[in-house]
């Protein structure tokens, strides 16, 4: 199907048909980026300059990797791939690479906060919105852009869209991603708390093909029939439960955001194990592990896990850009509250009225905020730097992407 433009956004939507075969699927993006995609050489040398740290190592693992990188560990994506390669003529290990070490990298902001949608709109009603901005320091790939819409054409419905997805042209796993009834984001995490040898072997089963990149495992999360139609979010944390009982007994660090609507929860993700923090008003996550949490949503941890932060992100700024990150959409979230809990009206943003209709309650309701309003919030100059590739508004209540926007500045080089 042809690719299309947003009416809100220069980013291109491509449709993604689930019946075709694999290596045809990414063809119409693969011939419309091919100049670009073709340019993924010096993109490869800087993700292994961050991979790998010491340079006398650089050339080994470069020609390490056009023997070794032969395939991911799914078999539809890695003949997704080999189309891509075939026609933008980009060897084979040059993408396993980028689809299997770029998740590694990124800086994120992701989280939900209440949105009371204009009566005159379709549909109306208040819902958590997830918003979501990612950064990395490599603008080159503003350029490769696209949002996608995966359909099966031989379904009964072949038009419907079945989930949506922001990522990179040649990039076939998914960062973000939506579906109805759930929107599920990547944050890159520093901290571990597992060996540095057993996630090295981890990441090198991953490369290898031996086991599922995270944008492998959260493409089959959004994916049709990945969570039955009988699931419902009334228990805490079952929106965690449910999404963690579909993740891999292995995966590398990170911080996964979901929501559906009406809850949203962070699995802050170790190697083998995993620890949750859930909310149904409001909860964002940057790159760094939680100490604390003002709104009150939040788990606090202790002095030891504060030093562990500190020592592991504070050598590459890690910390103080994500922690200004987080403390800029925290605090415009608490200043919301106490306006709102100050005002005789209760009118949640300067005189909108309030409407229930939707999967949250009542007293939720009565703090949401406008789209225009959480716009702002996402754009402000704190979270969306000179490093942001793409801020974005995602609704998982009806599986959208209303709002999407390209980082400022297009075109530069690789860096």
């Amino acid at each position: 199907m042809a690719q299309r433009t947003r009416t809100n956004s220069e980013i291109p939507v491509y449709t993604i048909d689930l019946a075709a075969a694999p290596k045809l699927r990414y063809l119409e993006i693969a011939r419309d980026f091919a100049p670009l995609i073709g340019s993924l050489t010096p993109l490869f040398d800087a993700i292994v300059q961050n991979a790998i740290p010491h340079p006398y190592l650089h050339k080994l693992a470069k020609k390490a990797a056009k023997h070794c990188l032969k395939r991911l560990h799914d078999d539809d994506e890695t003949q997704e791939l080999r189309g891509i390669s075939e026609v933008t003529g980009v060897d084979m290990y040059l993408l396993v690479a980028f689809n299997t070490l770029l998740d590694c990298m990124l800086g994120c902001t992701s989280g939900a906060v209440p949105v009371t949608s204009n009566p005159k709109t379709s549909p109306p009603g208040t819902r958590l919105m997830h918003f979501r901005t990612l950064d990395w320091g490599m603008p080159g790939l503003r350029d490769v852009l696209v949002e996608l819409e995966f359909v099966d054409s031989a379904s009964p419905d072949p038009t419907a869209v079945l989930a949506r997805s922001i990522t990179y042209a040649g990039y076939v796993g998914v960062l973000t991603g939506v579906r109805k009834g759930l929107s599920i984001a990547m944050n890159f995490r520093p901290n571990r708390n597992c060996s540095a040898y057993s996630l090295r072997w981890h990441q090198l089963m991953v490369l290898l093909g031996r086991r599922k990149s995270l944008s492998s495992t959260l493409r089959s999360v959004i994916m049709p029939g990945a969570i039955p139609a009988s699931e419902t979010w009334t228990d805490d944390f079952v929106l965690a439960k449910t999404v963690a009982r579909l993740l891999p007994a292995k995966m590398a660090p990170c911080y996964l955001t979901l929501c559906d609507g009406k809850e949203v929860c962070v699995i802050e993700k170790d190697l083998r194990s995993g620890r949750v923090r859930s909310s149904s008003e409001f909860l964002v996550q940057t790159n760094h592990d939680v100490i604390s949490h003002s709104s009150g949503s939040g788990e606090k941890n202790g002095p030891d896990d504060q030093d562990l932060n500190r020592a592991m992100l504070k050598l590459e700024g890690w910390l103080e850009e994500s922690s200004d990150r987080f403390d800029s959409v925290t605090q415009k979230w608490d200043r919301h509250v106490r306006k709102v809990q100050s005002s005789s009206r209760g009118s949640p943003d300067q005189g909108e009225t309030t409407y229930t209709d939707g999967p949250v309650g009542r007293s939720i309701a009565e703090k949401a905020i406008g789209k225009p309003a959480l716009k702002r919030w996402v754009q402000s100059q704190q979270v969306m730097g000179d490093c942001t590739h793409f801020a974005s508004i995602i609704d998982p209540y009806n599986g959208t992407i209303p709002w999407i926007k390209r980082g400022r500045f297009l075109s530069e080089p690789y860096t």
